[in-house]
C-alpha cells in the first residue's frame, strides 16, 4: 500500500459504465499496454489512489486489495488494480495515448492550481521520467498550470500531485521488475 486511504478509500470502483473523455468501459481487447505511477501529497502527507479506480464492479482477486472487474463489470483503459499508485493503461486502440486528465476524469477528481479533489491550497504537479538518468536523479518536469488533458501519460513515468504549502522533494518511484 502506498499512502493513506482515509480520504479516497481502499477499493472504490467506477460509478458506472458511461463513456468518459471518449474512453469506453470494456476490457476484452488490449492492443496498447503500459504503466505509469502517480503520487498524491497534501502538506507532505501521502494519500493512496484507491484500488478499483476505473474498474466498474471490482472484485478482490488477491487479498487484501488487488482487484479485477467482476463477471458483470468492465474496465476503463486507464485503471488501478491495487493500492500502489500504479495506473495500468490497457487500451483496445493500437498506440493509444491517454492523458493525466483522462485518468482524473475517470477517477472523478479535479486538478487545478488551487487544489486537488477535496483538498484546497496551492497545488503543483510534476512528471518524472523514470526511463532516463539514474536512481534519485531522473529528469523532472514541472507541469503546474498545464491542462491535465494535454499531459500525455508516458510509459514508466511518475506523475506527482502536491497540495501545499507543505511540499516534498519530488519522489523517484522505484519500478518493480514485474512492470517491464
Amino acid at each position: 500500500m502506498v499512502g493513506d486511504t482515509s480520504e479516497f478509500g481502499t477499493i472504490v470502483g467506477a460509478p458506472g459504465t458511461a463513456t468518459i473523455d471518449g474512453l469506453a468501459c470494456g476490457g476484452n481487447t488490449v492492443l496498447t499496454h503500459y504503466h505509469v505511477h502517480m503520487d498524491i501529497f497534501v502538506n507532505g502527507h501521502q494519500y493512496a489512489i484507491p484500488a478499483g479506480t476505473g474498474i466498474f464492479q471490482p472484485t478482490v482477486v488477491e487479498a487484501p486489495y488487488f482487484v479485477e472487474a467482476s463477471a458483470n463489470g468492465c474496465t476503463y483503459p486507464n485503471h488501478v488494480h491495487a493500492l500502489m499508485g500504479m495506473i495500468h493503461i490497457e487500451s483496445p486502440l493500437a498506440n493509444a495515448v491517454l492523458t493525466v486528465g483522462d485518468f482524473l476524469d475517470v477517477w472523478n477528481e479535479h486538478l487545478s492550481t488551487t487544489g486537488f479533489g477535496p483538498f484546497t491550497g496551492a497545488t503543483r504537479w510534476f512528471d518524472t521520467d523514470e526511463t532516463t538518468g539514474s536512481a534519485g536523479s531522473h529528469p523532472v518536469t514541472e507541469l503546474t498550470g498545464s491542462d491535465p488533458h494535454n499531459v500525455n501519460m508516458t510509459d514508466h513515468h511518475d506523475y506527482t500531485i502536491e497540495v501545499g504549502p507543505g511540499w516534498v522533494n519530488t519522489p523517484n518511484y522505484t519500478w518493480s521488475s514485474s512492470y517491464p
